[in-house]
């Protein structure tokens, strides 16, 4: 039922401050009661913007702390009975969190991250999560493969959004 996905993130490093740049976007539709009278289609597509910093500790080399903005932009509509409602809202939220990055082996790391936000300000939260395996090979090329989880809760005088987007993400890092 998912129609696409597609996402790409941007990071740039010095010294122990990086800043991330985050794009991911998603479409969903389904079809209910096929062939029926009571044939409903609801789409959802959706677009979700990170801009964030993150600090390395001193003392413990693998830690980062990250905060940033996490923007999502959202259109939903209903195609049912002859009628198509439709929906868009959009909001910003802060999100704070840590990404621990362990080395495995020379060309092997991990990238385990957990951020929360919402906390109230537009939505009521936000919880995202993402295991990442990533392999070096060279100095300017790397794959990752894992897997992300992010969770949101929002509701305004018209429109509620409570829903989890999970999956498994695969990519190329390439290293200037």
């Amino acid at each position: 039922n998912l129609d696409g996905v597609a996402s790409a993130t941007f990071t740039a490093r010095k010294n122990q401050w990086v800043f991330l740049f985050d794009f991911l976007y998603v479409a969903f539709e389904d079809t209910f009661y096929e062939g029926s009278l009571l044939q409903a289609t609801p789409r959802l597509e959706g677009r979700i913007f990170e801009l964030a910093g993150t600090y390395q500790s001193a003392s413990i080399k693998q830690l980062h702390v990250i905060a940033g903005l996490r923007r999502q932009d959202i259109d939903v509509e209903l195609n049912f009975l002859s009628s198509t409602p439709q929906a868009a809202v959009d909001w910003v939220d802060p999100f704070v969190g840590v990404i621990y990055v362990p080395s495995l082996t020379d060309n092997w790391s991990l990238s385990l991250r957990g951020d929360i936000g919402g906390f109230g300000i537009e939505s009521d939260s936000a919880v995202n999560a993402e295991a990442m395996l990533r392999y070096q090979f060279g100095k300017t090329f790397s794959l990752k493969f894992g897997y992300r989880y992010l969770k949101v809760k929002f509701e305004d005088s018209s429109f509620v959004y409570d829903i989890g987007l999970d999956g498994f993400l695969f990519g190329l890092g390439i290293k200037f």
